[in-house]
């Protein structure tokens, strides 16, 4: 595991066995992980946890965790420390399963049809073709993220939340100590366009990342 320290009290890790890398500061842990796209019995279970198909390309191991490790949270495991969590399969699990909502295109009905339909073996050597139901094609969910159990430190921001500070993230006179994308899952939509849930987080000195008063 690799680790690097400066002047701002912080440590930035990366562990390629796992696929992770993350940074500590201020009380607070990130990380990150990195995995390639699910496998085909990896999208089987999926598919039918979810009832959905799944996007063509779905990182279902990727992740991006903030815990709280200060405070009194200091010396917990991991499993006992206030956190949330974003991935691909929690996202796809809030998209809207009965299709009422969704977008509709010219042909959308005669494409939709061409992904509503599922293959198993029946133990005969023989396949049969399962109709799956409506789903949102457009893959459009409103996942706020994956809180742990107690993690009451994390809730819906206040309407007059005066929200990301991108000015001082725009900001060149101070470093960016950690920055990652992390794509959760693709989709090009039959040509239509592209679906895309991706994470973007960014640490920066504290004095930077404060929010404006």
């Amino acid at each position: 595991m690799a680790q690097s320290t400066s002047k701002i009290d912080h440590r930035v890790w990366e562990d390629p066995s796992t696929s992770s890398r993350g940074i500590q500061i201020a009380g607070w842990e990130i990380e990150t992980r990195k995995k390639p796209i699910l496998n085909a019995s990896e999208i089987d279970e999926a598919a039918s946890r979810l009832s959905i198909p799944l996007p063509e390309i779905t990182f279902g191991n990727n992740l991006v965790s903030l815990r709280k490790t200060g405070g009194q949270n200091k010396g917990k495991g991991r499993e006992h420390i206030p956190s949330i969590i974003f991935n691909g399969l929690d996202a796809l699990a809030q998209v809207d399963t009965t299709g009422e909502d969704t977008i509709k295109v010219a042909y959308a009905d005669e494409w939709a049809k061409s992904r509503n339909t599922t293959s198993s073996a029946n133990g005969e050597g023989e396949y049969e073709i399962e109709t799956v139901k409506n789903f949102d094609w457009t893959y459009s969910s409103t996942y706020p993220g994956t809180t742990t159990e107690g993690s009451m430190l994390f809730k819906e921001a206040d309407v007059r939340h005066p929200g990301i500070p991108l000015a001082k993230l725009a900001r060149q006179d101070e470093p960016i100590l950690f920055y990652d994308d992390v794509v959760l899952f693709e989709d090009e939509l039959h040509d239509n366009g592209i679906a895309n849930l991706s994470v973007k987080i960014v640490s920066a000195p504290p004095s930077r990342a404060r929010p404006a008063s």
